[in-house]
C-alpha cells in the first residue's frame, strides 16, 4: 500500500528542529494589565523583540522537506512511480504484475514461442519437474518446453497451461498490464492468484538469472496466473472466463 503523505511527515516530528512556541497568553495578558499604548513609541516597545534570522531557520527546513515530499506525492498521482506501479498486494511469488500507462512493443505468441515439442517424460527431465495435468482438460494435444525461461506448456485447442518451478525463489514472468484491463485477485487452493481480463497485457519471460527477456515480450488475453507450491502456473486462452479458469485450475493433479 502506498506510503500517506501523513505518514512521511509524521515520522519528521522528531528530525527536524522546530522554533520554540512563544507563550501569547502570558503576552497578552502583560499588555492588558499595562493598560494599551498611547503612541508610536510605546507601541513599538511593546511589540515582542524581533526574533533573531537563525530562529526562523528550522522552520523553513521544516517547510522545505514537507514540500519535498508533497512534490513526489502529487507527482504520483499522473505519473505512478516504479514501486507505485508493482501490484504487490495480489501477493504472488514468481510473477510480478505492472501498470502502465502503455504496453511494450510486443506480438501475439508464434508456434515457436513455447518452445520445442516434448514428451511429458522428456519434459519433466528437463524442466526438473513433472508438470502437473489438468483432469479437467484430458490429455494434451502437445507439450512443448522452452528452455530459456524453464515454463512446460501443454497445448490445447484455443488453450495453454503453462508451468515452471523457482517461484518461491526468483521472477519467472512478468506482466504489464494499462488500466483498461481488469486485475482481479483470486485464491486457487488458498493459493494466491490473479486473473487479468479485458483489454491484452504483454508477458515477459525472466530468465533464471534474473535477465528480464524484453524482446520476447509477447501479448495475451484473458489468463490466470497462480501459485502451485513452488510452481507458478499461467492458464490462458481467448474469451477464458474466470469461472472455467478456476475450475481446470483445481482440477490440475501431478
Amino acid at each position: 500500500m502506498p506510503e500517506r503523505i501523513e505518514d512521511r511527515l509524521h515520522a519528521l516530528r522528531d528530525e527536524v528542529a522546530w522554533p520554540s512556541t512563544p507563550d501569547i497568553a502570558r503576552a497578552v495578558a502583560a499588555r492588558l494589565e499595562a493598560g494599551a499604548p498611547e503612541d508610536a513609541a510605546s507601541r513599538r516597545s511593546a511589540q515582542p523583540p524581533a526574533r533573531r534570522p537563525l530562529a526562523r531557520r528550522p522552520r523553513r527546513l521544516a517547510v522545505a522537506v514537507a514540500l519535498a515530499l508533497l512534490v513526489p506525492a502529487a507527482g504520483a498521482l499522473a505519473v505512478p512511480s516504479v514501486r507505485d506501479d508493482v501490484l504487490d498486494w495480489l501477493g504472488l511469488q514468481g510473477a510480478e504484475v505492472r501498470r502502465a500507462p502503455a504496453l511494450p512493443s510486443a506480438r501475439p505468441p508464434g508456434d515457436g514461442d513455447l518452445g520445442r515439442p516434448v514428451s511429458l517424460d522428456e519434459a519433466a527431465r528437463l524442466a526438473g519437474f513433472r508438470p502437473a495435468l489438468p483432469a479437467a482438460l484430458g490429455p494434451p494435444e502437445e507439450v512443448r518446453f522452452d528452455e530459456s525461461s524453464g515454463f512446460v506448456t501443454l497445448v490445447y485447442d484455443g488453450l495453454v497451461v503453462a508451468q515452471a518451478r523457482g517461484a518461491l525463489t526468483h521472477e519467472l514472468v512478468r506482466k504489464i498490464v494499462t488500466t483498461r484491463t481488469e486485475v482481479r485477485a483470486v485464491r486457487v487452493g488458498g493459493a494466491p492468484g490473479v486473473f487479468l481480463d479485458g483489454a491484452p497485457h504483454a508477458y515477459l519471460y525472466v530468465a533464471p538469472d534474473g535477465t528480464v527477456q524484453e524482446d520476447r515480450a509477447r501479448l495475451a488475453g484473458s489468463t490466470l496466473v497462480f501459485n502451485r507450491g513452488d510452481t507458478l502456473v499461467r492458464i490462458e486462452g481467448k474469451g477464458l472466463e474466470l469461472g472455467r479458469a478456476l475450475r481446470i485450475a483445481r482440477s490440475l493433479r501431478s
